[in-house]
């Protein structure tokens, strides 16, 4: 029987919602029973693609290029369990650290399982404005961990990785209007078969780019992350530095591989031959200059 990839989707996301209206004597008992559910819908999706093959899922069923699909291939699998061990080990020792008589436990733990939704919904994307939303909602919750806590330090940085945030979201948008304007559809699979070296094409493809860097904190795109780090909790910085900003990065090599290889190789021949040329041509004035 086949895993429905949305479960590794929808539990966390059950449990963001269960626990904004539990009490602080349940949303510890709450958080357990969601990231054991997560831990396990990510890791049937996970084996249900190494057994079988990979997994897709028409929201609402409607299919592309109409509707939006969640994929998982070997890629998402070896993702969903990455990020399933380590989201679970944080998990744990958040609960250790905050679950007992803290007063913002119900919403750093609706926080922190929105964000684990939001992780897997990156993974499992196969359309480009999913994987944009995808994005914000990760950043979204990102930003209210990081300040959680009301601390001027920590108010201070969120507002600042939120700035960041979403300057890079306005140039990947950007990136991905210039693709639906030439070809109709964000799906991935599609984009792959009709994407060519156009420089419509390598403009998007270097927009998307530099806006995940720039969300990514990619050298040299990285001076505004480590305020973010020191100025909140060390459950956070881990989150923030094992998951989400992986997870951003791994969203931009993976869609790039599906759908932009031929649009890559034209922005890299394109930056090359411009360079040759202008090589040559300096060479050419130089060797005349010393004739004449």
């Amino acid at each position: 029987m086949n895993v429905d990839p949305a479960w590794a989707v929808v539990v966390p996301l059950a449990g963001a919602v269960l626990c904004v209206f539990a009490g602080l004597r349940v949303v510890h008992w709450v958080a357990r029973a969601t990231t054991l559910g997560t831990f396990c819908a990510a890791m049937s999706v996970a084996w249900t693609v190494n057994r079988r093959g990979p997994l897709s899922h028409a929201v609402g069923g409607w299919a592309p290029p109409l509707g939006i699909s969640l994929h998982g291939d070997g890629l998402a699998a070896v993702l969903l369990a990455v990020i399933a061990v380590v989201a679970a080990l944080l998990s744990v020792y958040a609960l250790r650290e905050r679950a007992l008589g803290s007063p913002h436990a119900s919403s750093f733990f609706s926080l922190w399982f929105f964000a684990w939704a939001a992780l897997d919904a990156l993974v499992l994307s196969a359309d480009v404005f999913n994987l944009y939303v995808a994005l914000e909602l990760m950043t979204l919750a990102a930003v209210a961990l990081i300040a959680i806590d009301g601390g001027r330090e920590a108010l201070s940085a969120g507002l600042r990785y939120l700035f960041i945030a979403l300057s890079g979201s306005l140039v990947y948008l950007l990136g991905v209007a210039l693709l639906y304007g030439v070809h109709a559809t964000l799906d991935l699979a599609l984009l792959g078969a009709r994407v060519d070296a156009g420089w419509i094409n390598c403009v998007a493809f270097s927009l998307m780019t530099l806006g995940l860097g720039l969300k990514t904190a990619l050298f040299p795109l990285h001076g505004w992350l480590p305020p973010a780090y020191v100025s909140t909790r060390p459950v956070i910085a881990a989150l923030l530095s094992s998951l989400i900003g992986k997870a951003r990065s791994s969203s931009c090599s993976g869609s790039g591989s599906r759908c932009f290889q031929p649009a890559s190789r034209g922005t890299r021949g394109t930056i090359w031959g411009r360079s040759a040329a202008r090589a040559s041509s300096g060479a050419r004035s130089w060797r005349c200059g010393r004739s004449g």
